[in-house]
């Protein structure tokens, strides 16, 4: 082979990924990452995976840094950058153990933790029971939007799980939903709510086994992508939307409401199908730190005046603080500098008078 071409190693890089066990969704998505890495690539001139240095990878991770959304013109969130990083490395892995190149350039190459963290919104059980309450089942797709987000939030899916769901797949009597090809390929059975059932038992009522649950205009399933740009358009006329908000908020929801209300966090990792335990612990800690909040808003031997403040203020006061102390010492450094000037004038006009005697 005369050389290792972007194009052989991504088909080689496809192949691999799907034997490794991952779905084509995320195949994809990784496949779509590997074009930020060409297209750098191709910028620099290098056309031969082989020739690619260490030296190039770390100009790759600081050209990362840098880099901007198309649509958004924002600098990268460190999660998508840390992705991008993540799946080149993995390319280069997987090349490493075809033995077409002879060391992984990405090995020990890591991101400086800067730039933009994604924000995450979380929702009160208030506001999503008036999101839900609040979607017209008479309107256009209504009494679809309901079933769906009552699923989602009911039973914990992705959006993408939501949508790959087929009529046999849902088991209206016991309540019960089977979700095929989860994120780690997997499928497992989940329970759905009462009003979740009820709904679905009307949306599928009279379908073949193998239709999909929820379908578009055109008949057609509907994506992923659909139903978290719908769900955002109907936040807004719900007056609920808020920077960073996604569907994925109502199945985080799901899963901080359910284990405020007691529910076991084995449980929970099952409902939402985490591969770790410690994927779902990160929603007790979010659970402790709304309560020392409201604690120290409510208790009644707390000092009312006392606030939690975010990382931003407390930027802004040590700023504001730096630039006092700093005014400090320019006032102390010209009043000793007068001081001195004038002692100086003083003992030249003590010794003149001097001399003058």
């Amino acid at each position: 082979m005369s050389g290792l071409s972007f194009a052989f190693a991504r088909e080689l890089f496809a192949a691999y990924l799907l034997e490794a066990g991952y779905r084509r969704s995320t195949i994809r998505g990784k496949l779509s990452y590997l074009g930020v890495l060409y297209a750098y690539l191709s910028e620099a001139g290098i056309e031969d995976l082989r020739a690619v240095s260490r030296e190039s990878m770390m100009l790759f991770a600081q050209y990362l840094e840098s880099k901007r959304g198309r649509k958004t013109l924002r600098p990268l969130a460190l999660k998508t950058r840390s992705g991008i990083l993540s799946v080149a490395r993995l390319l280069f892995r997987c090349l490493c153990e075809r033995g077409l190149v002879l060391a992984n350039p990405l090995r020990g190459i890591k991101l400086a933790a800067t730039g933009p963290e994604r924000i995450r919104v979380h929702l009160s059980e208030g506001e999503v029971a008036s999101f839900l309450d609040g979607i017209d089942t008479d309107a256009s797709f209504g009494l679809r939007d309901r079933a769906l987000y009552e699923l989602i939030y009911g039973s914990g899916l992705r959006a993408g799980e939501a949508s790959l769901l087929c009529v046999g797949d849902v088991d209206i009597e016991r309540r019960l939903l089977r979700v095929r090809e989860s994120k780690y390929s997997k499928d497992r059975v989940v329970p759905m709510t009462e009003l979740a059932a009820e709904r679905l038992a009307d949306l599928v009522h009279g379908r073949s086994s193998d239709a999909p649950v929820f379908r578009g205009s055109m008949g057609k399933r509907v994506s992923g992508a659909t139903i978290n740009h719908h769900f955002k358009t109907l936040m807004k006329r719900a007056g609920l939307y808020r920077e960073g908000l996604s569907v994925h908020a109502l199945r985080h929801a799901c899963a901080t409401h359910l284990l405020a209300h007691g529910a076991d966090i084995r449980y929970v990792q099952g409902l939402l199908g985490h591969k770790s335990v410690q994927t779902t612990v990160r929603y007790t800690n979010e659970l402790v730190e709304n309560l020392r909040r409201r604690y120290l808003r409510g208790h009644p031997r707390e000092n009312e005046s006392r606030r939690t403040v975010d990382e931003a203020y407390k930027q802004g006061f040590e700023g504001l603080m730096g630039r006092l102390e700093k005014a400090k010492r320019k006032r102390e450094k010209r009043a000793a500098k007068k001081d001195s000037t004038m002692t100086r004038d003083s003992n030249q006009l003590v010794k003149r008078r001097q001399e003058d005697v």
